[in-house]
């Protein structure tokens, strides 16, 4: 008679993951059962997403120790194994929190030259941030804690003279890194007025 041997099974397993987008990506583990006699083979979980989108497969890669790249810990020959797979997805979706930018509100008193405020305040979250475009400067920056920018330039009708103009909008435009991975962009604009200043008139007495 003969001898013949058929493949064991193993039985690859990745797990399924989602969140909101955060800047980083979104990985889950995997294992593999089903190994002989203590062999093993490189396993590897490939898969990986950052970005708004999904699901996608959470993939993996597995080298046998009779194929290229594997390492020297690898013990079990592809021949003697067929693969079945119970794959996981990863998905993100928008980040829910509200990103809110806002110009400030400013009062000054009537000086005879164009006055502005470029300060803006920027809240994520738990995160909140003051900035002011500096001196010589075009556009003022903040980073959240994402890593993602928010670049803020001030227009160039966002000043006043004279009481006469009432209120002028602090207006400016925004600039977000990945703004569509954010549900709901918030942006506020504060407004500017001068108030009269005081002369005063002194007359002599005689």
């Amino acid at each position: 008679g003969t001898l013949s041997v058929t493949p064991a099974t193993l039985t690859v397993t990745t797990e399924t993951g989602s969140k909101q987008y955060d800047g980083t990506p979104l990985t889950k583990p995997g294992e593999v059962t089903g190994y002989k006699n203590g062999e093993t083979a490189d396993f590897t979980v490939t898969g990986t997403i950052t970005e708004v989108g999904g699901p996608v497969t959470n993939t993996y890669t597995l080298v046998f120790a009779d194929q290229e790249g594997a390492s020297d810990t690898a013990t079990a020959i592809s021949t003697d194994y067929t693969i079945s797979e119970s794959l996981g997805t990863l998905t993100i979706t928008q980040n829910e929190t509200e990103l809110k930018i806002v110009s400030s509100t400013q009062t000054f008193e009537y000086n005879g030259l164009a006055q502005h405020e470029y300060k803006y305040t920027v809240t994520f979250g738990d995160e909140s941030y003051t900035v002011t475009v500096a001196e010589g400067e075009t556009t003022a920056v903040v980073t959240l804690d994402n890593g993602d920018k928010v670049t803020i330039t001030p227009a160039s009708s966002a000043q006043i003279t004279h009481v006469s103009e009432t209120t002028v909008d602090n207006a400016y435009t925004a600039v977000v890194d990945h703004e569509d991975q954010y549900k709901t962009v918030t942006r506020e604009v504060g407004t500017l007025s001068v108030t009269p200043a005081t002369l005063t008139v002194t007359t002599e007495t005689g």
